[in-house]
């Protein structure tokens, strides 16, 4: 159950940004230049990347939308769970268990992050744009989790 009045069980994040637009206003256009614009990760690779983040937050809300928007851009969205248990068993290509292990890391433990870690991405063929992109994703579904689940929103609607 959502936590403030203006909101209801079907709410989603567009009803929390709406609400205060001096606040969350240009979120909108944030995310969508960070999930829709250009980028050197195809708009699957990023959807499953905010599944991921989503799927370690336990954000319910956010899992199902980007499942579903992951999953219509082509990914296998069945690999989220082998992501979860274990980056480096999931069956999911070489060069992407690098980001992968990166935004799991960014995500648990921020504090942590150090420069192999991004040496690991460039390893693998990756260029320093694509973990710029790879971070902002990840950063982008931390905070829209944290709204979700602040204000109560669990599962089913838009974000």
């Amino acid at each position: 159950m959502a936590h403030f009045s203006f909101l209801s069980d079907s709410s989603g994040i567009p009803d929390i940004l709406g609400h205060d637009l001096a606040l969350y206003g240009s979120i909108p256009e944030l995310r969508e230049k960070i999930m829709r614009g250009p980028s050197p990760l195809s708009g699957a690779e990023r959807e499953l990347i905010a599944a991921f983040v989503s799927r370690l937050n336990e954000c319910t809300l956010c899992v199902d939308r980007h499942e579903l928007l992951a999953a219509q851009l082509g990914s296998d969205v069945t690999v989220l769970q082998s992501l979860v248990a274990s980056v480096d068993e999931a069956p999911i290509a070489d060069r992407l268990k690098p980001i992968f292990r990166f935004v799991k890391k960014l995500t648990e433990q921020p504090s942590r992050i150090v420069r192999a870690d991004a040496e690991a991405v460039f390893a693998a063929g990756w260029s320093e744009q694509a973990l710029e992109h790879a971070i902002a994703v990840c950063a982008l579904l931390n905070m829209v989790n944290r709204l979700a689940d602040g204000y109560g929103l669990k599962g089913g609607q838009d974000d």
